[in-house]
């Protein structure tokens, strides 16, 4: 788990899910956000993606897991968004496609 300053609110949810700035990988959805001193993240896993809250909670873990030693580079706000099949990818191939995602944000 994320710092509770790190971690994105509710209301800001909503603003970063409505936000034109997006990049894609097969697993994974990113939008981007808010411009911040303080980096803000949230990640979603929906019940499409998984029916079982295990399933869910663990790729939320997994995301959570490879973004921490990364945070101290970000700055604004970010919502990771999972897809079908995210409950595969783990490991080195997570930390790939999740850098993938953020480089291809700081071209924007």
């Amino acid at each position: 788990m994320l710092a509770k300053k790190n971690r994105l609110s509710r209301k800001d949810f909503t603003l970063v899910l409505g936000s034109k700035i997006s990049a894609n990988t097969a697993h994974f959805l990113l939008k981007k956000g808010l411009d911040a001193d303080l980096p803000k993240i949230a990640v979603s896993v929906s019940k499409k993606v998984s029916k079982k809250a295990v399933d869910r909670n663990l790729i939320r873990r997994r995301v959570y897991s490879v973004l921490k030693p990364l945070i101290n580079d970000l700055s604004g706000a970010y919502l990771f968004i999972a897809k079908k099949g995210a409950e595969k990818i783990k490991g080195e191939e997570l930390v790939r496609e999740i850098k993938t995602l953020l480089n291809s944000l700081k071209k924007v």
